[in-house]
C-alpha cells in the first residue's frame, strides 16, 4: 500500500510539472484541451488509489478473521478475502475521493491566477523607450498611440520641435502638439 501511495504521489508531482509546461507553452485553447487530458489521468489515479485502499482494508479484515479462527489453515482464504472485498466495495462505493483530481485542479487554478497577476503587474510597469526607466508621467502620441515618459519627452522637445518615434518599426514623426497626457 505504501509503495502504491509513493508512486501515486510521484505521478501527481509529475502531472503538476506537465501542467506547468502546458500552461507556459501552449495557447489557451490548446492548453485547456491538454489540461483536461491531465484531469482524466488524475481521475484514473483516484480510481487506483481508492481501489488500493479498499483492497488493503479487505486484506486487513481477512487477516483479522483468520486470527479469530482456531484452524486458519483449513479456511478458504481467497473466499474470505473476496467476501471482505465485496463488503468494503459496497461500503466505500459512494465515499470515493477525488484526491488527485482536486490537487491538480487547485494547482492549475493557482498557476492560472498567478499568470493573470503577472500580466496585470506587467501592464502597469511600462518602460520609457529612451531612458529604459518605468514611466511615471505617461504621455501618448495621437498618431501612433505609443506611450513615453513626460520627463524624457521634455528633454527632447527642448532641443528640437519634433522627433521620430523610438519604438522599433514605427516611422511616425511626433511633435509636441501630438502628445496627450494620460494622467
Amino acid at each position: 500500500m505504501e509503495e502504491v501511495r509513493k508512486l501515486l504521489d510521484e505521478s501527481s508531482r509529475r502531472l503538476q510539472d506537465i501542467s506547468d509546461l502546458i500552461l507556459e507553452n501552449l495557447t489557451d485553447e490548446t492548453a485547456t484541451a491538454e489540461i483536461s487530458k491531465l484531469y482524466g489521468i488524475a481521475n484514473d489515479m483516484d480510481i487506483i488509489n481508492n481501489q488500493t485502499k479498499i483492497q488493503q482494508s479487505a486484506l486487513n479484515n481477512c487477516k483479522f478473521t483468520l486470527s479469530q479462527v482456531e484452524e486458519p489453515w483449513n479456511c478458504n482464504i481467497q473466499q474470505i478475502f473476496e467476501e471482505n472485498l465485496e463488503k468494503d466495495n459496497n461500503k466505500k462505493k459512494n465515499k470515493n475521493k477525488d484526491e488527485f483530481h482536486s490537487i491538480l485542479q487547485k494547482y492549475v487554478n493557482k498557476k492560472k491566477n498567478q499568470d493573470e497577476l503577472d500580466v496585470v503587474e506587467e501592464a502597469h510597469t511600462a518602460i520609457d523607450p529612451w531612458t529604459k526607466q518605468p514611466i511615471l508621467q505617461p504621455v501618448q502620441s495621437r498618431e501612433c498611440k505609443h506611450i513615453y515618459d513626460k520627463r524624457s519627452i521634455a528633454c527632447i522637445i527642448r532641443n528640437r520641435n519634433h522627433f521620430k518615434c523610438p519604438y522599433v518599426g514605427c516611422q511616425n514623426i511626433v511633435t509636441k502638439e501630438d502628445l496627450v497626457d494620460l494622467d
